[in-house]
């Protein structure tokens, strides 16, 4: 099913190369398929396609760029759950609001 959903988003993009979601679904599948280094790539494109995409940052956040990540997802929502607890609970003394 994975690959089917794939090559979906795939064809999504290629007629909106724009779609950040498509990117942030597509990197969740990886993610699931445990192919980190494609999941971090989708994650990052997402983004570079929508600077909003709280989800994204979080997802990234996870692998990467911890505080950057979750630091951006407070910065776009300062209310956002996700970003609140995914910083408060990073196990860092480096962590600036």
């Amino acid at each position: 099913m994975a690959t089917k959903a794939i090559v979906c988003y795939e064809r999504a993009l290629q007629s909106k190369p724009d779609y950040a979601m498509a990117f942030g679904n597509l990197a969740s599948i990886y993610y699931e398929q445990g192919n980190l280094e494609m999941a971090i790539n989708h994650y990052k494109q997402a983004i570079a396609r929508d600077v909003g995409f709280l989800e994204a940052y979080n997802n990234l956040g996870n692998y990467v760029d911890a505080i950057y990540c979750y630091n951006e997802v407070i910065r776009n929502d300062p209310l956002a759950p996700d970003g609140l607890v995914n910083r408060a609970t990073f196990p860092c003394d480096c962590i600036s609001p």
